[in-house]
């Protein structure tokens, strides 16, 4: 928050802005991660997309992204509702007689990657009777929708903690956060201070479907500064098991000697007596 702050009128130069493009790009299949969650490329035809998840032609579509149900980032810095699972009950409840809005929810690929004895579509078909509302759709984790894909066909993406709010962002995309995540109240969400204004905010896109004022280009900076300038490449050796296995240096009079690490820049700010972040613009 305070580099944030402090880089307010900071603006990406071209070479940074190519970065966060051709990285963006990378991650639609999500190129050398640990992880990847999209496992097959973007629908090439939104229309058949919409059309397999029973998405009427002229509906305005709000999905909910969810994360894993035990992922550490659901206890915490809950805002609008108690839990994810919460707001997705009341907007289909809110919605499930509205002609012209469908109620699309994203379970996080994960469950299906990863694996998890507990699932969205799962809950909710419990939670349903085995009978969802003709307006609303689980993403199944075997059909292998592409993320990007549901970003294209989203006009309001709801989000929990997940980093796909950023990506909706940037794509123009208005989007609300129902919790705390990092980039809560950077100027390129929606932030929903309560259940009341989280429906006050939907109908309200609903009816105006703007954009905020600077949304792609502070979505942009925030990813760009995140990805390339908030994580630092450290001094490591990794042994054939990819654990770690000590530094590449012998001492720190080694280190001292080779001004490409970014360890010395981190070294000296903390030493500084002026400490305020290791984001060095």
């Amino acid at each position: 928050s305070d580099v944030w702050i402090r880089l307010k009128n900071y603006n990406l130069n071209n070479k940074e802005k190519k970065m966060v493009d051709e990285y963006l790009s990378e991650r639609e299949l999500q190129k050398g991660d640990v992880y990847s969650y999209n496992l097959k490329q973007k629908a090439k035809d939104l229309n058949v997309l919409r059309k397999a998840l029973n998405i009427k032609p002229n509906s305005k579509v709000i999905t909910i992204f969810t994360n894993l149900i035990w992922d550490a980032a659901n206890v915490r810095g809950q805002i609008a509702f108690r839990d994810t699972f919460d707001c997705i009950v009341k907007s289909i409840d809110k919605y499930n007689s509205v002609d012209g809005v469908h109620i699309l929810i994203r379970p996080h690929p994960a469950e299906y990657v990863v694996g998890t004895n507990e699932g969205y579509e799962e809950m909710l078909l419990k939670k349903y009777d085995n009978n969802l509302p003709r307006n609303v759709t689980v993403i199944s984790n075997e059909m292998l929708v592409n993320s990007f894909s549901v970003i294209e066909l989203t006009d309001i993406g709801v989000i929990n903690t997940s980093t796909i709010g950023i990506e909706m962002s940037i794509e123009g995309k208005p989007t609300i956060l129902i919790s705390e995540p990092h980039y809560r109240s950077k100027g390129f969400t929606y932030d929903a201070s309560s259940e009341n204004h989280y429906f006050q905010l939907i109908d309200g896109i609903l009816k105006n479907g703007h954009q905020l004022p600077n949304q792609i280009r502070l979505a942009k900076k925030y990813f760009y500064l995140m990805m390339f300038e908030y994580q630092h490449t450290m001094p490591f050796k990794f042994s054939s098991f990819n654990t770690f296995d000590g530094y590449n240096y012998k001492s720190f009079n080694d280190l001292k000697y080779d001004k490409n690490e970014k360890i010395n820049l981190i070294v000296e700010r903390i030493s500084s007596g002026n400490f305020s972040d290791f984001i060095f613009k």
